[in-house]
């Protein structure tokens, strides 16, 4: 038998209903930081984003895109007031994403960094995109071989010759002369593609010293061997391409590694032949020069819509490079191209914005019976120094209207000392009516700080041990004080760089003794070698609701698993309900909390990233929520028993039973019923939104 349906509903962006949880998003809950309002506190943080543009609502303007390579995160800002979107794709992208039409259809293509090359991937329409080529080629006259990019390395993607088919520039692998690899698509086919054939060895007449990022200008090119200046090789370059007026030739602003600065490079030549004829070593040396440590990068994009391109400036360099500075320029130009210094925290300084990484648990720091949050981090980089630190946001609303204020990102002054990793677990480990901190290390070890304070007082906590009942998990411990056998002593289980699980059972009644059990607690994993996740780095999170218990795991997939009900379980192996807990991934290493926030008994989720920011699910009641929201009219069809849905775009299918526990998914824009009678929910899930379906069998 085959039924075939339409169904219609109502947009509503990021709400999940199924089984006994429902949450929705939210951006509302008030956060301020010396009485100014965070008005994008929940936006999830920045750490080191490259930024294009397309029109995303097909409005005739440019809105923002971004890829943080903190977790490899798309985020959208539409339309002129920058509204925030957060978007999944189910891509591999790694190091770097440019957005470029390669085909002249006019939509933007995604170009990415992948090992020693570029990939790409095309827009099929709905911001959905199909793997065009896994690595680009090039003629290099003799032969045919990869487009060569240092894995450290930016190219720039831009027609230089005004043909209309994308060409590439890209520093050659002793990262001193810069290569032109000229498409030919048009010449060849008549149509815009992606071949391309090294034209230039030299492009633009100039080098760049081999050690530092002083440029050498009317070099021979000439010469079959060309001279490497300096000595070495150099580590890193990006390369932004700036046509300052229509029809001029190409200019380049080139960042480098150990450097703060940016150099501008005029383009005397033409389109055709390019020539670097001047300099600015301190750009905008008419202006307030950039001085971002270190390695910058200047995104060349249109932020107001107003047509004219600024340019956004940002660390690319993962490990020391700032982690919370976005500078951006405003292009007042008329006839070309000035930029105007506007700010060095766009974007950010309106965040909750922790550095790398975000770790959040439920504290009552002032003791007035509200849930604060304290935050753990894997360090601010500021200037080359590292140190993690813990942040203090105050719930100063009420039980049932909470909303936050930041008073303070160095708790306890943990910037003093030489942290770069710090993990936050809170319980009362002595059993004197207060709570202790535990603070999960990179070195596997863990920080005991006992709470000195009288009942009811605000925390006042000094270190007791600096390595707790001596624990060593290896790498990254990230604990969680939990009683997990119900025995009314509080357990501890800890996470760790693999992604397996430690649990340690509280042997005493009176204080605190733990016993090791098992370090591969449920056989839990946050491991997955097929998606690339080669460690895990496991954050675990226990909690009750209505008379169970769950446990919540993070990791560095950015996914949550959810493992449902496991109070049978806890000496066996635990049965995965959630692989991506209620649709929450927004980047990578996740670090989940959940708790009731508005007294409506509804629990609240909270999700900390690698960008150093906080998402924020409001938990809604799952009896009065809509299970089906939708921009779309979507059509499928039942035939015996698979499911088949009419709907562009499809990224995944999920089948999901009465209780949210995960069935079977589907990467096709079908799936397979089971023959068992009962009611199943299909989410299927596209680029912008997700669709779900009740199924009654």
């Amino acid at each position: 038998m085959r039924i075939c349906l339409t169904i219609s509903f109502l947009h509503l962006f990021n709400t999940f209903s199924i089984g006994q949880f429902s949450f929705e998003r939210n951006y509302d809950v008030s956060v301020t930081q010396n009485n100014r309002t965070l008005t994008r506190a929940w936006e999830g943080g920045l750490n080191y984003p490259i930024f294009s543009n397309l029109d995303f609502d097909n409005n005739g303007k440019q809105d923002l895109i971004a890829f943080d390579k903190s977790g490899n995160r798309m985020i959208l800002f539409t339309n002129e007031q920058l509204i925030f979107q957060p978007i999944r794709l189910e891509l591999s992208l790694d190091k770097w994403v440019l957005l470029r039409d390669f085909n002249c259809d006019n939509l933007p293509d995604i170009f990415t960094g992948t090992s020693g090359g570029i990939r790409v991937y095309k827009n099929i329409g709905n911001f959905s995109f199909e793997l065009e080529s896994t690595i680009l080629k090039s003629n290099l006259g003799d032969f045919t071989s990869s487009l060569f990019v240092s894995v450290e390395d930016i190219p720039g993607i831009i027609d230089m010759d005004g043909d209309g088919d994308l060409d590439i520039l890209t520093f050659e692998n002793s990262g001193t002369y810069i290569e032109l690899h000229r498409n030919l698509s048009i010449e060849n086919s008549g149509n815009c593609g992606l071949d391309f054939k090294l034209e230039s060895s030299c492009w633009g007449n100039f080098s760049e010293d081999a050690t530092t990022n002083e440029i050498y200008l009317n070099q021979n090119c000439s010469q079959n061997n060309l001279t490497i200046l300096g000595g070495g090789e150099h580590a890193g370059s990006t390369i932004s391409t700036i046509q300052s007026e229509f029809d001029a030739p190409i200019d380049l602003l080139i960042g480098d590694i150990s450097f703060n600065n940016l150099n501008y490079l005029t383009n005397g030549g033409s389109q055709s032949v390019g020539k670097i004829t001047h300099i600015d070593d301190n750009f905008p040396s008419y202006d307030n020069p950039v001085d971002l440590y270190i390695f910058p990068y200047a995104s060349h994009v249109d932020v107001n819509q107003d047509s004219k391109k600024d340019l956004l400036i940002t660390s690319t360099n993962s490990l020391i490079g700032n982690n919370k500075e976005i500078s951006y320029y405003k292009n007042i130009g008329i006839y070309q191209d000035t930029f105007s210094f506007q700010t060095n925290s766009f974007l950010i300084e309106d965040m909750l914005d922790f550095g790398t990484g975000a770790y959040p648990v439920w504290v009552d720091e002032n003791q007035d019976g509200l849930k604060d949050i304290l935050v753990g981090n894997n360090a601010n980089n500021k200037n080359g120094n590292r140190k993690a630190t813990l942040s203090l946001l105050r719930n100063v609303g009420t039980q049932n209207d909470p909303s936050f204020e930041l008073i303070t990102e160095d708790y306890l002054n943990f910037s003093s000392y030489d942290e770069q990793y710090l993990y936050p677990a809170v319980g009362d480990l002595d059993k004197d009516g207060d709570d202790d901190l535990l603070l999960g290390l990179q070195n596997g070890k863990i920080l005991y700080l006992n709470n000195q304070a009288q009942a009811y007082m605000p925390y006042d906590l000094t270190i007791a041990s600096a390595e707790f009942e001596n624990i060593d998990v290896g790498n990254y411990a990230a604990p969680v004080l939990f009683d997990v056998n119900g025995d009314s002593a509080i357990d501890l289980t800890v996470g760790e760089q693999n992604g397996s699980l430690f649990y340690f059972e509280n042997q005493s009644e009176e204080n605190y003794d733990y016993s090791l059990v098992v370090e591969n607690f449920g056989e839990v994993s946050t491991q997955n070698f097929s998606e690339g996740i080669f460690f895990g780095y496991s954050t675990p999170y226990f909690f009750n609701h209505n008379g169970s218990l769950n446990l919540l795991v993070g990791g560095e997939s950015g996914k949550t698993q959810g493992y449902m009900s496991i109070e049978d379980e806890i000496s066996s192996t635990l049965q995965l309900d959630f692989s991506d807990f209620y649709n929450t991934q927004d980047g990578g290493f996740s670090k989940p909390l959940i708790g009731d926030l508005n007294g409506d008994h509804n629990p609240e989720l909270i999700i900390g990233n690698q960008s150093g920011g906080l998402a924020l699910y409001i938990g809604l009641d799952p009896e009065n929520t809509n299970e089906i929201k939708t921009s779309q009219e979507v059509h499928f069809e039942i035939f015996e028993n698979t499911l088949k849905l009419h709907l562009e775009s499809i990224q995944k299918i999920e089948l999901m039973d009465l209780n949210g526990k995960l069935i079977t998914t589907s990467q096709k824009n079908q799936i397979f019923l089971p023959e068992t009678r009962g009611v199943f929910f299909v989410i299927a899930e596209t680029s912008s939104e997700r669709i779900t379906i009740k199924i009654l069998r």
